[in-house]
């Protein structure tokens, strides 16, 4: 029933936890389930070239660039401070993720590969320099309030509407079409 009005992806979630609890309460107990097929959904990305245009000047410009340039994810732009820099290389390792509305820093990333250094390119450090001395994070903004900011930035330029983890995906892109 829950595959009639939810996606492949919840209702394999939601069998995924069923089965982990079954095999802690009742692990002689075997389920034999057909999953519904996952489907390839194929994500046109605007151009590069459009976003950096629209982004550009705005204040969600720094947020956009870390994700789009160094594939920053959204808790760890938000994150990042400009104590984490050396130079022009950022040590991602703070994140802080919103929990039923609480802003929540964490000194871990999602993943153990996930703290890592990126080289931060001269654009980006000219607008991190330009931030008043006494913000220590690189973006005042919350998850929600990049993003408003953000999607009315793709309507002021008849952008189609991409989440904001999507520029991570153009970042792929770019390095793919680099060969990197």
């Amino acid at each position: 029933r829950l595959a009639l009005n939810k996606s492949p992806k919840t209702v394999r979630n939601a069998h995924g936890l069923l089965v982990s609890v079954l095999n802690v309460y009742a692990p002689d107990m075997r389920i034999k389930t057909t999953l519904p097929k996952m489907q390839k959904k194929i994500k046109r990305l605007p151009e590069v070239k459009d976003i950096i245009k629209a982004i550009k000047g705005s204040d969600v410009e720094i947020p956009c660039l870390l994700a789009m340039w160094c594939s920053l994810r959204m808790s760890e732009v938000r994150g990042a401070k400009k104590s984490n820099i050396n130079g022009n290389i950022l040590t991602i390792e703070d994140t802080i993720v919103t929990v039923g509305g609480e802003h929540i820093e964490r000194n871990a990333t999602k993943t153990v590969e996930s703290t890592r250094q990126v080289r931060l390119p001269d654009v980006i450090l000219k607008l991190i320099n330009a931030l008043p001395p006494e913000q220590e994070y690189l973006t005042k903004y919350t998850q929600s309030q990049i993003y408003k900011r953000f999607e009315a930035l793709l309507d002021k330029h008849d952008i189609q509407h991409i989440s904001f983890h999507d520029l991570r995906h153009l970042d792929a892109s770019v390095m793919a079409m680099l060969n990197i």
